[in-house]
């Protein structure tokens, strides 16, 4: 028991012993004694609440296939409601997937995934302490632990690794960066930077040997599986398996390489000295020209959905090759260029010139065509537009609001005034079945 005397001594403790004893009273007073009525009624909103979001809830399951995502908001394609604000915990994710049952999304995000309700409300996660690449099928991932790396499957009901197992045993690899320095995953094999060094790791064996490749462009030399690098050297094309470890030349008579951009597994673009695009088959280990350029081209960008076009550019201008028939066509362009259809491509131009200011369409072999005069939001990003698959409708966000309209650049209108400049806009119609084809039901 504390004593007067103790209390006199020390009266700091006591004003603070004092306080805590009567706003201790003071809270069991009101929570013994306060309103019958007012209890009710915080039960009765609460209610109401939870009956709103299934209300909201229901909705969306009726406009799957006709929701999008700007920021973290979930809006509606007709409509421009939203049906949540602040929608996913962990923010826009780098992928959404509806699941079969058709009750819940999985997200995709730099260190894993997260199931969420249609609410947003949080299921179960997978998420690393750090970055998890995963194969490009999503059956297995490979992280390291303890300086070593391990590989792992994935129970996608669970939501957790299964069989996991102990790759390498030397101790070398860096845990925080191991994703960063991850250069090429196959089913059978990685190669990893470490430190200065280039490394082979046989996922099977553990096996580690060095690896002579050379970095510079590795992201689009590159094939989308990661089991072939293309590459030009001392005046020889090559493709190079990095499960097998053979390598196939072509030799290359005068003038160099100096763009590449996977189509597929089996094609590859690339620039030949700037002044034509060439066509390399896989299949056949031929190069051949197709399409020489009216300007001189420095880089080759992402190509038509349907891989019958490609993107150059360089300080001299932008051109469009057209793959098939065998020839290109220089263009003017813009900000932001992203493909909205197979033969179509979407642009911004945010400058200081009436005529040209604004969001342009551009199809394949016609005229340029303005269809809005604020020209849409492009950032660090890149474009604050999507396309809609299921609605075959493209979003895109201005300064001024969130427009929608056709393919084709008609029927364009603004479905919701914003008072923030957006940073990223997204689909949220992806079947998970197309995805993992193996967990359909």
């Amino acid at each position: 028991m504390i004593s007067w005397r103790f209390l006199k001594s020390s009266p700091k403790i006591a004003v603070v012993g004092g306080i805590l004893a009567v706003s201790t009273a003071l809270f069991a007073w009101w929570w013994m004694f306060r309103s019958p009525a007012k209890r009710e009624q915080a039960k009765v909103n609460q209610e109401q609440q939870q009956e709103a979001i299934r209300k909201t809830v229901a909705e969306v399951k009726q406009r799957l296939g006709h929701l999008f995502m700007i920021d973290n908001d979930l809006y509606d394609l007709e409509t421009g409601e939203v049906f949540f604000k602040n929608w996913l915990e962990e923010g826009v994710p780098m992928a959404l997937y509806l699941e079969p049952d058709g009750e819940s999304f999985l997200a995709r995000y730099d260190k894993g995934f997260v199931r969420y309700g249609l609410d947003g409300e949080r299921k179960q996660s997978l998420l690393h302490r750090y970055r998890l690449p995963f194969d490009r099928d999503l059956k297995w991932v490979v992280y390291c632990k303890d300086k070593d790396i391990w590989r792992a499957e994935i129970d996608w009901e669970a939501l957790k690794f299964i069989n996991e197992r102990q790759v390498t045993k030397i101790g070398q690899f860096n845990d925080q960066f191991f994703a960063e320095n991850l250069i090429f995953g196959t089913d059978q094999t990685l190669v990893v930077r470490v430190g200065n060094n280039i490394v082979r790791v046989n996922i099977e064996t553990g096996e580690i040997k060095p690896g002579p490749y050379l970095l510079s462009g590795i992201e689009q030399r590159r094939s989308p599986d990661s089991k072939h690098v293309v590459g030009f050297k001392d005046g020889h094309f090559y493709c190079h398996n990095i499960d097998s470890e053979e390598t196939k030349i072509i030799p290359f008579g005068g003038g160099s390489i100096n763009g590449y951009h996977w189509l597929g597994n089996d094609r590859c673009a690339v620039l030949v000295s700037g002044k034509a695009v060439a066509i390399y088959d896989r299949l056949k280990h031929g190069l051949e020209e197709i399409a020489p350029l009216p300007v001189h081209a420095d880089f080759i960008g992402e190509p038509s959905p349907d891989g019958r076009f490609v993107i150059t550019s360089s300080r001299n201008g932008i051109c469009v090759a057209n793959l098939q028939q065998k020839k290109a066509a220089q263009i003017i362009g813009g900000m932001g260029m992203t493909w909205i259809n197979n033969d179509t491509l979407f642009f911004s131009r945010d400058i200081m010139d009436t005529n040209l200011r604004g969001s342009w369409i551009q199809k394949s072999g016609e005229p340029e065509k303005r269809i809005w005069e604020e020209p849409f939001v492009v950032n660090k990003s890149g474009a604050v537009a999507t396309a809609i698959k299921e609605s075959k409708l493209i979003v895109f966000a201005t300064h001024k609001g969130v427009m929608r309209m056709n393919p084709d650049g008609m029927d364009i209108k603004m479905i919701k005034p914003i008072s923030a400049i957006p940073g990223r806009a997204k689909q949220v119609s992806i079947s998970f079945r197309e995805i993992l084809p193996w967990k359909a039901k």
